[in-house]
C-alpha cells in the first residue's frame, strides 16, 4: 500500500513539474535545445542575376555587364544625391559582405555610437562598431543594428534591375571608360566599360554615384570580428 501512494505521488509530481526550457545563443526560449538555430551555420552563396539577351535586351549589352564577373571585391564613395551638401559614405564590398563608414559627427568629442556597419547580404544581417577614439562614446562592437535603416543599394543591385536596356554613347566619368545605358526606360547607367557594373545612376528623380572606385583591392581582414 505503501509503495502505490508513493508512486501515484510520483506521477502527480512529475505531472505538475513546469516544462523545462532552455535560452538559446540569440536569446530565445524553446522546449528542446536543438531547436535553437545554429550560430556558424554556413550559408549558402547567392549568385548574382546574370543577364541574358532578349528582344528588350541587345547582346552588347549582355557582354557589357558580363564584366562584372571581373569584381571580387570593390571600394567607392557612395552619394544618394545631386546635391554634394549631403552625406557620403565610403562602402567596401566583398563577396556578399558590405563595410559602410558612417560619416562622423565631430561637432561635438565622444558623440557617436556608432559609425561603421558591417552587412552581411547573405544572412540580411547588420552589426554596429564604433572605432574612433576621439569622437565615439563607447568603442567597439555596439551590436546588431537595424540592416535596412543601413543598407545602402549597391552597383550590383541596380544590374539585377535591368529588364530592358538600350546602349546611346560612351562618356568618361570618375577618370574611367564608361558606357551610358538607357534601363528600363526610365534610368540611366554610366557602366564601367572593363568591369561591367554602374559608376552613377540616373532618373526617377534619384541621383547615385559610386565615385572613386577600386576594384578587387578588398581584403577579408576588412570584414573580421571586431572586439
Amino acid at each position: 500500500m505503501v509503495m502505490v501512494i508513493v508512486t501515484v505521488l510520483a506521477v502527480v509530481v512529475v505531472s505538475c513539474s513546469p516544462q523545462q526550457q532552455f535560452v538559446c545563443n540569440d536569446g530565445s526560449v524553446v522546449n528542446d535545445p536543438d531547436a535553437c538555430t545554429p550560430q556558424n551555420a554556413p550559408v549558402k552563396q547567392v549568385q548574382r542575376a546574370v543577364i541574358e539577351e532578349s528582344p528588350d535586351i541587345p547582346q552588347e549589352v549582355v557582354d557589357l555587364f558580363a564584366q562584372k564577373s571581373k569584381v571580387k571585391s570593390v571600394s567607392y564613395i557612395h552619394h544618394e544625391s545631386a546635391d554634394i551638401s549631403k552625406p557620403s559614405y565610403r562602402i567596401a564590398i566583398k563577396d556578399r559582405l558590405m563595410k559602410i563608414s558612417l560619416p562622423t559627427q565631430t561637432d561635438l568629442l565622444n558623440k557617436n555610437t556608432v559609425d561603421m556597419v558591417i552587412i552581411d547580404g547573405a544572412r540580411k544581417e547588420a552589426q554596429g562598431y564604433c572605432e574612433s577614439l576621439k569622437y565615439c562614446i563607447e568603442q567597439g562592437n555596439q551590436g546588431a543594428v537595424d540592416y535596412a535603416a543601413y543598407y545602402k543599394k549597391s552597383p550590383f543591385d541596380w544590374v539585377e534591375e535591368v529588364q530592358e536596356a538600350e546602349l546611346l554613347t560612351d562618356q568618361r566619368l570618375f577618370n574611367r571608360d564608361t558606357t551610358k545605358v538607357l534601363v528600363n526606360g526610365e534610368y540611366t547607367y554610366w557602366v564601367d566599360s572593363f568591369f561591367g557594373i554602374p559608376l552613377k545612376v540616373e532618373g526617377n528623380n534619384e541621383v547615385y554615384t559610386y565615385d572613386t572606385p577600386l576594384f578587387n583591392g578588398v581584403t577579408s581582414i576588412e570584414f573580421e570580428e571586431k572586439d
